[in-house]
């Protein structure tokens, strides 16, 4: 096996990557939109509550809260002050069923927004035919507004002189805060006056953040495709391999600690392998109670790091007889609480393995002395 590749800059740096795009999920998963298996991906989804929300007469009841700030975005960043857009000069916000995405107008002048949020492919000459449409209304287009969601798709090159004038490429969000989910959705949110529009932003800014996590992830995928495609065959099918001996490494983490304890397991009466390979049980614990029947978990993660955990298999749902347990050996303290019970977790961040796989073997005699 060829474990030189491992040094390879280019894949210490993806994991790196890999890495922080996992702490962004946290949280992220979870929203109103995106628990659905359909709504935040339907073309038309994030035109209507854009639209929405930049409708003074919407059901958000805020009046100009989301134009007049999103106004003061495009001032900021796109206008001089001899072209500023004014209040007085929009007056509504409106989507355009397989036309224009989002018309923000007034009496004579007007803002196209193309929303590519969802990756939809450019129509031929799209940008310029909306931009000639409004023109023969007879309304100014002071911005044509080529919207995504990490600003990472461009505009057609072919685009007109007219409309390439007021062509912005804005996006959703992305990693210099000079986006509408900073620069427009996080301020509107604080100055909603309702707590069910606070609510809805929020909620939105999620979805944005989780998606674009998704986005961040899926091109991660595809770096990583190129990298293993200019390696040499044995060298793919080494990483390919990889999951299987981290796989293995578990087992083997778990087979020194039980090795090190051996049978300096009480009070537990048993130790327990055949669950799962990485898992370490010690049960066969009543404590001072004849009802209960404590387990003690050794669980070794493929990322490196160890939980201990200690709950009552005959109280699964209350953490009171485990919480009593621990109070009367004073070691509650070391421990985290849980829905199911109390757990300990070693990170391998700041140490070797060698060195936290010892702390949890100290970490676990500890507590079988305890106990006692």
């Amino acid at each position: 096996m060829n474990f030189e590749i491992l040094l390879e800059p280019k894949l210490r740096e993806l994991l790196t990557e890999i890495e922080s795009l996992l702490f962004k999920e946290k949280g992220l998963r979870f929203n109103i939109f995106s628990v659905s298996n359909f709504r935040s991906h339907v073309e038309n989804f994030h035109n209507d509550i854009i639209a929405e929300l930049l409708n003074p007469k919407g059901a958000h009841g805020e009046k100009r809260l989301f134009l007049d700030q999103f106004l003061d975005y495009l001032n900021e960043k796109y206008h001089e002050e001899s072209s500023q857009l004014k209040a007085v000069d929009f007056t509504t916000a409106l989507t355009e069923k397989g036309r224009i995405d989002i018309l923000i107008k007034g009496e004579n002048k007007a803002i196209i927004i193309e929303s590519k949020v969802n990756d939809a492919v450019d129509q031929p000459d799209q940008v310029d035919r909306y931009y000639n449409k409004i023109d023969k209304a007879k309304l100014e287009v002071t911005d044509v507004i080529y919207l995504t969601l990490r600003g990472i798709k461009s505009p057609p090159k072919n685009i007109k002189q007219e409309a390439q004038k007021v062509l912005r490429e804005i996006a959703l969000l992305r990693n210099d805060e000079d986006d509408l989910v900073n620069k427009w959705l996080e301020p509107c949110r604080k100055k909603c006056e309702t707590e069910d529009s606070r609510s809805f932003v929020r909620q939105y800014i999620k979805l944005i953040k989780y998606l674009a996590f998704m986005n961040e992830k899926v091109a991660l995928g595809n770096e990583f495709y190129s990298f293993l495609e200019k390696q040499k065959l044995d060298d793919q099918k080494f990483i390919l391999e990889l999951p299987k001996l981290l796989k293995n490494l578990t087992y083997s983490r778990k087979h020194q600690l039980r090795k090190a304890i051996g049978e300096n397991h009480k009070p537990f009466s048993k130790a327990v392998e055949k669950y799962k390979e990485n898992i370490m049980l010690y049960e066969g614990f009543s404590g001072s109670d004849d009802k209960s029947n404590f387990q003690l978990g050794i669980v070794f993660s493929e990322s490196g790091k160890v939980k201990v955990y200690v709950h009552d298999l005959n109280n699964k749902k209350e953490n009171k007889t485990t919480e009593e347990l621990l109070k009367n050996a004073s070691i509650i303290e070391k421990f985290e609480a849980k829905e199911w019970g109390f757990q300990k977790t070693f990170n391998v961040e700041k140490t070797s393995l060698k060195d936290l796989d010892e702390e949890v073997l100290t970490f676990v005699k500890e507590i079988f002395k305890s106990l006692k």
